[in-house]
C-alpha cells in the first residue's frame, strides 16, 4: 500500500536544478533572512525577519517520533493542531530516498506568460527564474555538500524521486496575474513577464508506515529526525508538510491583522532576499510588480536557478 508525502515549499526558497530535460539534482535552498538589517532592503523598504521552518500537523506524528516541536499552534479557521521545527544550518532529506532527482513538471504550456487552465497551472515554469534577473551562479558550498556551507545558507533540502510542481499561481479577480519585474527606480525589466507561483509542491510516493525527515547539521554534528506515520490511512492518502522561509506574520497567517491596509500581493522587499545566495550579486536587483490587489495571502514567491 502506498501513500503520498506532499512537501509544500513557500517563501524565500530557491530551487537549484542541475540538468535540463531530466534533472540530475534538485536542491531547495533557504537563505538566512533572520536579520532585518542583513541586506533586506529594496527601494528603501525594510523586510521583516524571516524564519525557516519545517511545519506539520501534530496528528501525523508517529509514536516513534522523539523530536519535540519548537512551537505548537492552530491557524485561524483550522481545528487541527500544527507545529514547527525551526531550521538552523541544516541539511534535510527524506530518509530512504536515493538515486534520481524528481521530475520537474512541464505541462506543455500554451504560452509562457500565464496558465490557461488548472492543468497548466501546475507547470514548474511559474516559479520565477532568477537567471533572467541577473543571477548567474550561487555562493560556493550552496550546491556541493562536500564544501563548507556559506554563511548566508540556513537550510538545504535534497529532493530525490517524486514530482516537483507549482502548487498555485497568484490570482486577481479569479484570474492568473502576470507580474513584471522592476528595479529600485521602478524601471521594468524588458522581456520578462509571467504569472508567479505562490508555492511549489513536491509529491513523493511513500509506503505505509513511518516516514523519517532527517535533519543533519552542516559540516558535522548529531542528526535529528522528525518521524511521521501513514500507518492505518486509506490507500492513496496524502500526508502534507511544509518547508517555509517567511515572516512570522505570514507563518501564522495574521499579516492582514497586523497590516490591514497593506496590499496582500505586494512582494515588497521580500523577493530581493533571493539575491543573498548569488555570487556575484548583480548590480541591479529586481522584485515582482503585480498589476492589481491580489486574491491571495501575502506573496513571497519561490525562485529557481539552473546550476
Amino acid at each position: 500500500m502506498f501513500h503520498k508525502l506532499r512537501v509544500q515549499f513557500g517563501g524565500i526558497v530557491c530551487f537549484a536544478v542541475r540538468g535540463e530535460a531530466a534533472p540530475e539534482k534538485v536542491l531547495a535552498l533557504l537563505a538566512d533572512a533572520r536579520n532585518p538589517t542583513g541586506g533586506g532592503h529594496h527601494g528603501g523598504s525594510h523586510h521583516p525577519p524571516h524564519v525557516s521552518v519545517l511545519q506539520f500537523f501534530v496528528d501525523q506524528l508517529s509514536p516513534k517520533n522523539a523530536l519535540e516541536p519548537d512551537l505548537r499552534f492552530r491557524l485561524p479557521g483550522c481545528s487541527r493542531e500544527q507545529a514547527v521545527v525551526f531550521l538552523t544550518r541544516e541539511d534535510l532529506e527524506v530518509a530512504g530516498t536515493e538515486g534520481l532527482a524528481p521530475t520537474v513538471l512541464s505541462k506543455g504550456r500554451s504560452n509562457d506568460t500565464r496558465p490557461e487552465n488548472e492543468v497548466e497551472e501546475h507547470d514548474f515554469h511559474w516559479v520565477a527564474d532568477v537567471a533572467k534577473l541577473g543571477v548567474t551562479t550561487l555562493l560556493d558550498g550552496c550546491v556541493d555538500p562536500a564544501q563548507p556551507a556559506p554563511d548566508g545558507l540556513l537550510a538545504r533540502f535534497t529532493l530525490r524521486g517524486g514530482v516537483l510542481t507549482t502548487g498555485r499561481v497568484e490570482t486577481g479577480g479569479g484570474f492568473p496575474l502576470e507580474a513584471t519585474f522592476i528595479d529600485d527606480n521602478n524601471v521594468p525589466l524588458a522581456g520578462y513577464r509571467q504569472a508567479l507561483a505562490l508555492w511549489s509542491d513536491w509529491d513523493l510516493p511513500v509506503p505505509d508506515g513511518d516516514i523519517e525527515i532527517r535533519l543533519t547539521p552542516f559540516g558535522a554534528g548529531q542528526p535529528r529526525s522528525l518521524v511521521l506515520s501513514s500507518r492505518g490511512l486509506p490507500s492513496g492518502s496524502t500526508l502534507a508538510i511544509a518547508i517555509k522561509n517567511v515572516s512570522m506574520a505570514d507563518l501564522f497567517e495574521v499579516a492582514s491583522v497586523i497590516q490591514p491596509d497593506a496590499n496582500p500581493g505586494e512582494a515588497g522587499g521580500h523577493f530581493d532576499l533571493h539575491y543573498a545566495l548569488a555570487s556575484p550579486k548583480p548590480e541591479t536587483t529586481y522584485k515582482p510588480d503585480l498589476p492589481i490587489v491580489t486574491d491571495g495571502k501575502p506573496i513571497c514567491p519561490p525562485s529557481m536557478l539552473r546550476v
